[in-house]
């Protein structure tokens, strides 16, 4: 069994908030324009994608891994800049692997965790 990409992972989990009837949306920055003197700033960090109905929104994070301390506290912090709930999803099988530091953590920093399988129901309970 070989490893899915970072990309794959990230369609499958649109794929399955499309099937619960979301709409997912990538965060692209607006491009400005600056004149060649200037320096040009570091993106801002953004979620794989946004996730919203009606007034409630929710900040998809996507690991092809099993995430660890950092994963989490960065999902923390996109869901901040986009004043919305964090939800950081995984593999179904990268889902069993997390450890318990993790999970405690997560629920420290109010961040959902959830397999690609249930992004949908994630979703619905928390947008909802």
């Amino acid at each position: 069994m070989t490893a899915m990409s970072q990309a794959e992972v990230v369609e499958r989990a649109i794929e399955a908030a499309e099937l619960h009837g979301f709409r997912a949306e990538s965060p692209r920055p607006r491009p400005t324009r600056r004149l060649f003197w200037q320096r040009s700033r570091a993106p801002e960090p953004m979620p794989d994608f946004l996730v919203s109905r009606g007034e409630k929104s929710a900040a998809v994070e996507v690991k092809a891994y099993t995430p660890l301390l950092g994963a989490v506290s960065q999902t923390r912090e996109y869901a901040d800049h986009f004043s919305s709930q964090a939800v950081l999803c995984v593999p179904d099988d990268s889902f069993e692997r997390i450890p318990g530091s993790v999970h405690d953590y997560a629920d420290h920093l109010k961040v959902h965790l959830c397999r690609v399988s249930d992004i949908g129901e994630t979703l619905k309970d928390l947008l909802e």
